[in-house]
């Protein structure tokens, strides 16, 4: 059996960034995600019954930059996974998620 390099997903999306003040922005971010084909997934799981819809997937975030420049940048929030029908005939029904934060620091 021989699987391709990628699974093609088609990703429809929209975000928006708010400058709340000069050091606070946030950052949104909705997405509706799908597999162009589930041929392979149904191959490798031997189920023809995988639907093609991902789920919606939807984050907030905050950056922070305290010197009002590039130096210091730090960057938080969180995000969630509603599961669509493809995502749960493979994994699960319950919506997953995560929260994350990243700093950056340069000179």
């Amino acid at each position: 059996l021989a699987l391709p390099d990628a699974l093609p997903i088609v990703v429809y999306n929209i975000g928006a960034d708010f400058d709340v003040t000069p050091k606070i922005k946030v950052i949104t971010n909705l997405s509706w995600l799908m597999f162009a084909d589930t041929s392979v997934i149904q191959e490798v799981l031997q189920d023809n019954k995988i639907g093609k819809d991902i789920g919606l997937d939807y984050s907030i975030g905050v950056q922070y930059r305290p010197f009002l420049n590039n130096n210091a940048i730090i960057n938080f929030g969180a995000a969630a996974l509603a599961p669509g029908n493809g995502f749960k005939d493979i994994y699960s029904n319950q919506t997953l998620y995560s929260v994350f934060m990243g700093i950056t620091l340069s000179y």
